[in-house]
């Protein structure tokens, strides 16, 4: 049987196609809860600026999907690691973080 987390948040790491952006590009972020307890989350925050965080209305405490728009014409910069993270109100994981990346060209 497989055991799964207690909380769980998908996916483990963000692909934008390049590091400008020429269109805008969202991207998802689920964190699922597999306990019986209600989850709260918190503190969303990207460590980039210019990137929208929404998230969809509290689903029984069970699932939280979270979009990250990322605006036509945004910039990653090489020296800067992108991440996104938050807080739970699971004891287990009381953080996380998605890092972020793009595409490099050849």
């Amino acid at each position: 049987t497989t055991v799964l987390p207690p909380v769980q948040v998908a996916p483990t790491q963000i692909m934008l196609p390049s590091a400008k952006l020429a269109a805008p590009e969202k991207r998802y972020v689920v964190i699922l809860n597999h306990r019986a307890a209600d989850l709260k989350i918190s503190d969303l925050k990207l460590n980039v600026d210019g990137v929208d965080i929404s998230r969809n209305a509290n689903t029984q405490g069970r699932q939280f999907t979270v979009v990250l728009t990322f605006p036509a014409g945004f910039q990653a910069r090489e020296s800067e690691k992108m991440v996104f993270s938050g807080k739970t109100s699971h004891p287990e994981l009381p953080s996380f973080e998605v890092p972020i990346t793009y595409a490099r060209s050849p």
